[in-house]
């Protein structure tokens, strides 16, 4: 069984945060408008970690799309992929 801690953070503290989440509190998060921070039960979040399976990987000229499982839910993900970067070829380039 997994459990999270739910942090109260200044809103400057939480863009700049880590938080783990689940991808089903990802898949329920909500903005306010397009332009408004992400939240997850009414706190702010900024960058996130999740731990899963990746089921799937797709390659494309631009991006890979990964498809990540955690157990209580699917997401996809996306690695834009800069093909004239020599690190992000000798860091990305291997994976299929």
């Amino acid at each position: 069984m997994r459990q999270f801690v739910t942090l109260h953070f200044q809103n400057r503290e939480a863009s700049h945060s880590l938080r783990p989440l689940t991808i089903a509190q990802l898949l329920k998060a909500s903005q306010a408008h397009s332009d408004a921070e992400w939240n997850v039960d009414d706190i702010e979040i900024g960058h996130v970690t999740v731990v899963g399976q990746v089921i799937a990987i797709q390659a494309q000229t631009t991006n890979v799309l990964y498809w990540l499982d955690d157990g209580g839910g699917r997401i996809e993900a996306r690695h834009w992929v800069d093909s004239t970067s020599e690190e992000d070829s000798g860091k990305w380039g291997g994976i299929e």
